[in-house]
Parts: structure tokens; C-alpha cells; sequence
């Protein structure tokens, strides 16, 4: 996912009842999807048992605590695993990254 620097691997067991993750997932998609104040297209969520995993790029602080208090709003989400990461800047050319601190054009 863009702007998306390091993901800690976490292993899940398998779930009790997957068409609940699944309806779950779907659920806390269309809320993200029909929120004003979210981007759908830069902020994703997946629930796999009773933890849902948020992951994306947002500009600010505020909207990365809504997206996860949205997630654990659904119903069963006991844990939230954040990986939104809070980018004010996007460079084009480095596929969403946050641009270096420096540039060329501020060397001497």
C-alpha cells in the first residue's frame, strides 16, 4: 500500500466463523466508503476474528483516529491493529511516499 513503510507480521489462527469476517469487513468497508471524512481509497480495514487491521495513507492525526474508532465501533472488534501511517506531503514519483526532508533543489 502506498506510503506504507513497515508492516509487523502477525499471524492469526483460523477463524471460528469466517462468514463472520467476512460480513464484518464488508460492514466497516461500506461505512469508510460512505464517510465524508475518509478517502476509501487510501485507508482499507480487514476484521479477522475479533481484530480488525486498519491500514493507509491520511493527511492528519484526526482522521486517522476516526477511521480507527470507526473500526472499533463494529460489533465483535475487540483489538485494532494500526497501520495507517500520516503523510502531509505526497511525492508522485516515489508511488505515494512522503518526499525526503532535503530535495536538490535545497543543496548549495
Amino acid at each position: 500500500m502506498q506510503g506504507l513503510r513497515v508492516l509487523t507480521c502477525r499471524f492469526f489462527p483460523p477463524s471460528d466463523n469466517p462468514i463472520h469476517d467476512r460480513d464484518r469487513t464488508r460492514f466497516l468497508a461500506a461505512r469508510m466508503a460512505k464517510d465524508k471524512t475518509l478517502d476509501p481509497a487510501r485507508v482499507d480495514a480487514v476484521v479477522v476474528g475479533n481484530t480488525a487491521v486498519v491500514m493507509g495513507v491520511v493527511p492528519e492525526q484526526a482522521i486517522q483516529d476516526h477511521a480507527l474508532d470507526m473500526a472499533r465501533d463494529v460489533d465483535g472488534v475487540n483489538e485494532v491493529l494500526d497501520y495507517v501511517v500520516i503523510v502531509t506531503r505526497v511525492d508522485p514519483e516515489k508511488n505515494g511516499e512522503a518526499p525526503d526532508e532535503t530535495s536538490p533543489d535545497d543543496s548549495e
